[in-house]
């Protein structure tokens, strides 16, 4: 079974502890430490590698989570400034799994919510992990993947 990708906009709330455990024969991969935003290039980047060309891990692993072991219970939902280019995916395949549209920061998609309806093995988190105050809401920082490519935002 191919390996899932995860390509939105993403974060956690400041006050989540790391209560996920990872299911057996399962992993998470993040490119980006907790708190951090991934950038455009970065992102766009990985997923050509993990998508267009389907190598795997696509780009510079920062932190892999294991079976077994835990990390925060991250958010994911819809980046409407770049559709074409959310969803999730199985590595290798343009064809999306889900496009995210039905999740927004108020009512995002949760990483326990994948685990539990996608058996893939490796799930490839290209997404911000950035934390935000509850009362302020899920946020992503301006530069967060998937925004305009670099030559679509110079207009070339």
């Amino acid at each position: 079974m191919p390996n899932l990708v995860i390509s939105a906009d993403g974060g956690r709330y400041t006050d989540q502890q790391p209560t996920l455990i990872v299911p057996p024969g399962r992993e998470i991969v993040f490119y980006v430490g907790d708190d951090e935003e991934l950038s455009n290039e970065a992102g766009y980047e990985i997923f050509d590698q993990l998508i267009d060309a389907g190598v795997e891990p696509g780009g510079n692993v920062l932190e892999r989570v294991r079976a077994g072991e835990g990390t925060y219970d991250y958010a994911c939902w819809h980046a409407g400034d770049f559709p074409d280019h959310c969803g999730i995916y199985e590595v290798g395949n343009q064809a999306r799994l889900d496009d995210l549209s039905g999740y927004s920061e108020k009512d995002p998609l949760w990483l326990s919510e994948i685990l539990e309806r996608y058996p893939n093995p490796v799930i490839y988190w290209l997404c911000c992990r950035t934390a935000s105050p509850r009362e302020e809401g899920l946020t992503n920082p301006a530069d967060a993947y998937p925004g305009p490519r670099l030559e679509e935002a110079d207009g070339q």
